[in-house]
C-alpha cells in the first residue's frame, strides 16, 4: 500500500512539474514586445474604399414613408450621421443623439450601428455616392423609413 501511495504521489508531482512554465519562457516573452509592435499596428482596421467613402458627416435631407417623400420634420431638422474612420459614429435620429461603433458588412449593404449600451440599428444602404446616401431603416415598430442623406463639409477636430 505504501508503494502504491508513494508511486501515486510521484506521478502527481511529476505531472505538476511538467506543466510548470520554465524561467526561460518569460525572457522570450519579454524580448518580443518590440518585435510584436508592428504586428499590433498591422492589426488596426484597414478601411475599404467603400468604408472610406462613408467616413464623413451626413445630413438628413429627405425621408420617405410608404412611397411619399417628405422634408425633415421640425424634430428631424438637425438629424445627422457622422461616421469616423476609427469605427465610431454619432447619430442624431428624430432629435435623439447617440454614439458608439459602426461596421459595414463585406457586401457593403448593411451598415450596423451599435451604441454604448449594446443596442443595434441596421441601415440597409440602397444607394451611395460620394455626396449622397440613401438607406432603409426599420424603426422600433418595424416600419421601413427611407432616409436620404447628403454629405456636408468634414467636421473640424474641435467638434
Amino acid at each position: 500500500m505504501k508503494t502504491l501511495f508513494t508511486s501515486l504521489l510521484f506521478l502527481i508531482g511529476s505531472a505538476g512539474i511538467a506543466q510548470a512554465p520554465t524561467k526561460s519562457a518569460p525572457a522570450k516573452t519579454a524580448a518580443k514586445p518590440a518585435e510584436q509592435a508592428p504586428t499590433q499596428n498591422s492589426s488596426a482596421t484597414v478601411l475599404t474604399e467603400k468604408q472610406k467613402e462613408l467616413c464623413k458627416e451626413w445630413t438628413l435631407s429627405k425621408t420617405e414613408n410608404f412611397g411619399d417623400q417628405h422634408d425633415p420634420t421640425e424634430k428631424q431638422k438637425n438629424d445627422r450621421l457622422l461616421l469616423l474612420a476609427d469605427g465610431h459614429y454619432r447619430l442624431i435620429l428624430n432629435g435623439v443623439v447617440e454614439g458608439g461603433t459602426w461596421t459595414l458588412d463585406k457586401s457593403n449593404v448593411w451598415l450596423t450601428l451599435t451604441n454604448g449600451i449594446g443596442e443595434v440599428k441596421k441601415f440597409k444602404i440602397l444607394e451611395s455616392t460620394p455626396t449622397s446616401l440613401k438607406v432603409d431603416y426599420r424603426d422600433e415598430i418595424d416600419i421601413h423609413n427611407i432616409l436620404y442623406y447628403t454629405s456636408g463639409p468634414a467636421p473640424s477636430k474641435g467638434k
